[in-house]
């Protein structure tokens, strides 16, 4: 009867042990359709270290980790609670460079987001050519061709335009 108890005690013993403990890391990116991260949400045993990798869509740049994990797209956490990562991007910037041939200037208004000479991939400018007193505008050149004035520039990648004028 001592054996049979004592089986039942160790038995008892072993059905009570606890689950093994597991720590979740969760991943996301802002903006949200930005890029993604491998891996992906997913549970891991304590102290294991886990490499994370952000990548970016084909508008954007990898800008930083949230929290102190540096700057660099690869990066990696040692699982010792649950963790939340998110990699944080930024949209791509391009120059667009104005020159001019002759006498005149040429006006700028955004037509969608960007800024001053750095504009987001996306942004669709609209450049009037004006000429000053005696001269005609008579083209584009460069990443703009053509007569149409005033006249739109789609930017993705860094872009160069030529106003040219000649006296009238």
């Amino acid at each position: 009867m001592k054996k049979f108890t004592l089986l039942l005690s160790f038995l008892f013993v072993i059905s009570c042990s606890k689950d093994p403990i597991t720590y979740t890391l969760i991943t996301s990116s802002f903006p949200a359709d930005a890029g993604s991260i491998s891996p992906s949400t997913s549970e891991y045993e304590p102290g294991q270290t886990v490499n994370i990798i952000a990548f970016p869509n084909s508008e954007h740049n990898f800008d930083s980790w949230s929290g102190a994990l540096g700057l660099s797209n690869n990066t990696s956490v040692i699982m010792n609670s649950d963790k939340l990562v998110v990699a944080n991007f930024i949209k791509k910037e391009y120059k667009l460079t104005l020159n001019y041939e002759g006498k005149g200037t040429v006006s700028k208004e955004i037509i969608k987001y960007g800024s001053a000479t750095d504009y987001t991939i996306g942004s669709v400018i609209e450049l009037t050519a004006i000429p000053n007193d005696k001269w005609l505008f008579v083209e584009w050149k460069g990443d703009v061709t053509g007569t149409e004035n005033p006249t739109q520039i789609i930017i993705d990648k860094s872009k160069s335009v030529t106003a040219v004028f000649v006296k009238s």
